[in-house]
């Protein structure tokens, strides 16, 4: 991964419960600012609505978001990026394809933003937790003795 210079992101939109409507989501994105991913910077946001519709998963304001992101990480390296790994976290499983094509725009559009050619290779992952997917080794003597793969 590290031959190239790669920047890792992660980002979630965290709404408020439901019957909160008029409560603002926040949102945050965390990126690498070194060459090995060993140090992170962090972005913040809030997104107010109307009270009246149901919030957004999708970031907003991720363009700005990933343009400082990538500026950190400029400063700190000398050299743009080549790669993104970008992780989402937050998003339902009907919303991943609305999901994805606005923010992989935004993404792209940030890089744009920086410099008119700059196109790095991004790679878009979306994360779930309740996923109820269980996985099992076709031999047993490959778990531990907890039976984990």
């Amino acid at each position: 991964i590290f031959k190239t210079p790669c920047v890792i992101m992660g980002a979630d939109n965290a709404a408020p419960a439901q019957g909160e409507g008029s409560r603002p989501s926040v949102c945050a994105l965390v990126g690498s600012v070194d060459k090995f991913a060993c140090r992170y910077a962090t972005q913040i946001g809030i997104q107010k609505t109307d009270g009246k519709k149901a919030h957004s998963p999708i970031i907003e304001q991720l363009q700005s978001m990933v343009k400082n992101m990538l500026i950190k990480f400029y400063q700190a390296v000398k050299v743009k990026p080549q790669r993104i790994i970008f992780y989402r976290d937050g998003v339902s499983e009907g919303q991943f394809y609305h999901v994805m094509l606005y923010e992989v725009d935004a993404i792209k559009k940030a890089c744009a933003e920086l410099e008119a050619g700059y196109n790095p290779l991004v790679t878009f992952i979306i994360c779930q937790k309740r996923h109820h997917t269980r996985l099992f080794t076709a031999n047993p003597r490959d778990a531990d003795r907890s039976g984990n793969v």
